[in-house]
């Protein structure tokens, strides 16, 4: 396998015509093959393309897209409450330890006669555990971690939320857009703690085509695995400076090209036609919850 560290290789390696690796094939999952797992690029696309609307809302009409998840607001909005009043009550209010594992719920799912999940369904299945659940659960600590380790950014994030808040510019549970609109610093901030701490630091690898590929300058075999790190690739500094391993949000702010390179080149949901297909779902929810 061979790593390569240069944002300005993604490109190259992640295109989408690139065939995943067999690293991806654990076995943690089970047999059943699911879109994570699924290596070839072209049986990834048609399962893509079946999901991708009804999950992402990445679908013609081009201009309009994270349509479907903002449908769904709603309801994100009801579970963050219910979220919101079950922590206070069981952990605020009483005091007790709160097991968060109560909320795993797919163990003791049933079919429509009342029998458990097959075991193999459960194996394929879980994955929506770890990548929805755990990932999201690992992005609000990063993100309260660097905000409280930062005695300015806190102040400086506190004054504009407060004062959006003032201004009668947030509902009661921030609307996706109301952030946006009102909150950059905020939005800016939970950025820089996923370039930090991204939520998969896995190696996204990839498989050379038969008649090889050339990175970065260099002639690669066909066969070889090539790998890149979300975890490097956040703290690349010939993309974010020389203070690439200080959190401050306020890079996200300063200038339009660079931050449009930095979304270029982002890892955090993976990258191009393989990234996250709950990407929007995540972001709504990483916006909206901390606060």
């Amino acid at each position: 396998m061979l790593f390569v560290s240069p944002n300005s290789a993604l490109p190259t390696i992640l295109h989408r015509y690139a065939n995943k690796t067999m690293m991806y094939d654990t076995g943690s999952f089970g047999k059943t093959e699911n879109i994570f797992s699924t290596q070839n690029w072209e049986r990834h696309a048609r399962m893509r393309k079946l999901l991708a609307g009804p999950v992402s809302g990445l679908v013609p009409p081009k201009d309009l897209p994270f349509t479907n998840v903002k449908k769904m607001e709603p309801l994100i909005d009801v579970r963050i409450q219910h979220w919101v009043e079950t922590v206070s009550a069981e952990f605020s209010g009483k005091g007790e330890t709160f097991d968060f594992a109560y909320w795993a719920k797919i163990l003791d799912a049933r079919t429509e006669d009342g029998k458990p999940l097959d075991t193999e369904f459960i194996k394929a299945e879980v994955l929506i555990l770890i990548a929805g659940a755990d990932t999201s659960g690992t992005a609000f600590q990063s993100l309260v971690h660097f905000v409280l380790a930062n005695k300015s950014v806190y102040d400086k994030l506190m004054a504009e939320v407060d004062g959006a808040n003032i201004a009668g510019n947030l509902s009661a549970t921030p609307k996706f857009d109301e952030l946006l609109k009102h909150c950059p610093y905020y939005i800016a901030s939970t950025k820089e703690a996923l370039r930090l701490r991204c939520l998969a630091p896995n190696l996204l690898s990839r498989l050379v085509p038969s008649e090889g590929s050339v990175v970065e300058g260099m002639h690669i075999p066909g066969g070889t695995e090539l790998t890149c790190n979300p975890w490097v690739a956040g703290r690349d500094e010939a993309l974010y400076g020389s203070d690439a391993l200080v959190f401050q949000p306020e890079r996200w702010l300063e200038n339009g090209d660079q931050t449009a390179l930095y979304e270029k080149y982002s890892l955090a949901f993976d990258y191009g036609t393989r990234s996250c297909l709950g990407k929007d779902i995540a972001l709504m929810e990483l916006y909206k919850a901390p606060l």
